[in-house]
């Protein structure tokens, strides 16, 4: 699993003042607010291990020492969308999640380092995916920047891991999970060529590169899940969904 800030280009459309999150938000302080090195590794692009097309070099958005903010970096790329001194946003999370809090608690300094400010926009967990962060209308309308958010394959496929999260044709208007509503027609034919064989491991990995370069999705870490079955057990099935 992979879990993501969410910057949405509805409400940021330009590209360099979506990059100067990228480089501001402190990965390192993300990734303490979810319980440290036990809970996963700081990551560089969106495809996980095991999903064809991961690629451990691509790193397109550069940190400072393991993994904290670039602060030069983000400040350059301020000064190329026009607002050097910085931006106001909100940052959405659900509740009543600690970790998701926390979390919010930690990058806000860090985004203050270069002048992004972010406020709190928190919604129910119950209808923070479905009609929050899940409705392209209600993200604008309510002004939402950035968001927390995850994802994990539920077949260990690139389409299976890429399809709902950033295929244009699958935006819809309640429960939308390509939440930031990516819809590049580079990233669309791959997805749409990967059912059939047409898409190479080549595609794929030019795939993770077009999406990271639309700065959407900002790979914060990928998750380490235990799941674990006494042998004792007989006659039952692990759903590790749940």
């Amino acid at each position: 699993q992979t879990q993501y800030l969410i910057v949405f280009q509805s409400v940021i459309p330009n590209v360099h003042c979506r990059r100067a999150i990228f480089y501001a938000a402190d990965k390192a302080a993300f990734l303490r607010a979810f319980g440290g090195p036990t809970a996963g590794t700081i990551a560089g692009s969106m495809t996980p291990p095991g999903i064809l097309g991961h690629d451990e070099t691509l790193n397109p958005y550069p940190m400072g020492s393991g993994g904290t903010a670039n602060v030069a970096k983000a400040k350059e790329e301020l000064k190329l969308c026009g607002k050097p001194d910085g931006f106001s946003t909100k940052f959405a999370y659900s509740t009543p999640s600690v970790s998701s809090a926390n979390t919010f608690k930690a990058l806000q300094p860090a985004l203050a380092k270069v002048g992004i400010k972010v406020t709190a926009a928190t919604q129910a967990q119950k209808s923070y995916y479905t009609t929050f962060i899940g409705s392209p209308r209600n993200v604008k309308n309510q002004g939402l920047g950035i968001a927390i958010g995850g994802w994990g394959a539920d077949f260990p496929t690139p389409v299976g891991f890429f399809q709902s999260i950033a295929n244009g044709n699958a935006i819809v208007q309640t429960g939308n999970s390509n939440y930031p509503s990516l819809n590049d027609p580079v990233v669309n034919q791959i997805l749409d060529n990967g059912p059939s064989g047409k898409s190479t491991e080549a595609d794929w990995k030019k795939m993770d590169a077009q999406i990271m370069q639309n700065a959407v999705y900002d790979p914060m870490y990928r998750g380490k899940n235990l799941y674990y079955r006494n042998p004792r057990l007989t006659n039952i099935t692990c759903d590790n969904a749940l």
